[in-house]
């Protein structure tokens, strides 16, 4: 059982490779599911028992992102703190990070990736009692500048440490739009529902 849990980890690991080489070189739309496996020197056959098509792969695999960050979240954690983890998680797996921040915010592998970041921000926060900002477009704005953030700092910031990009990101978006709209929950931040366990 083990080798077999190997051999599929392995599969899943060459699948995904391929996919993030070959849409950095050609576009992700570009992409067909041969051009995947044989990249990966794995079968159609083997690609479908694990993956509807290109979509399901790579949403696969950021979702399999997001847990990773989620599951380093703590509620006693600073917000320095949860910025480099982000930061952290985004660097270790920055190729598949580029290829997602360029598909559109309504791509089908996007969307539910977002509305998964803004699930999070939604068990952190709620509105401030004196702003004058809806609670949606405070949301909105912090998942978005991150997102913006982090898209700047993978194709032209390389120069920036993760740890000053985790600086920037606290006093530039957290503590800015905290200041304006928000306040920490005093629940505990709680893993996704939505992802897998």
């Amino acid at each position: 059982m083990k080798n077999q849990d190997r051999r599929i980890a392995r599969t899943r690991k060459a699948l995904i490779g391929a996919l993030v080489e070959l849409g950095l070189e050609q576009g992700f739309e570009n992409v067909k599911i041969k051009d995947i496996t044989e990249r990966a020197d794995v079968g159609n056959s083997t690609f479908y028992r694990h993956y509807k098509d290109k979509n399901d792969l790579l949403g696969s695999h950021l979702s399999e992102i997001q847990q990773e960050i989620t599951r380093g979240m703590r509620p006693e954690m600073t917000h320095y703190e949860l910025s480099l983890l982000v930061f952290t998680v985004i660097d270790r797996h920055r190729e598949a990070c580029l290829l997602a921040m360029r598909l559109p915010e309504d791509h089908p592998v996007m969307k539910p990736i977002l509305e998964r970041a803004t699930r999070t921000v939604n068990a952190r926060y709620k509105a401030r009692d004196e702003t004058i900002i809806p609670f949606e477009v405070s949301a909105n704005h912090l998942v978005n500048s991150f997102v913006k953030l982090f898209h700047w700092w993978i194709t032209e910031g390389q120069a920036y440490s993760r740890e000053q990009m985790a600086t920037m990101a606290n006093e530039l978006i957290l503590k800015v739009t905290e200041t304006a709209a928000l306040d920490e929950r005093e629940v505990s931040l709680l893993p996704d529902p939505d992802l897998p366990q």
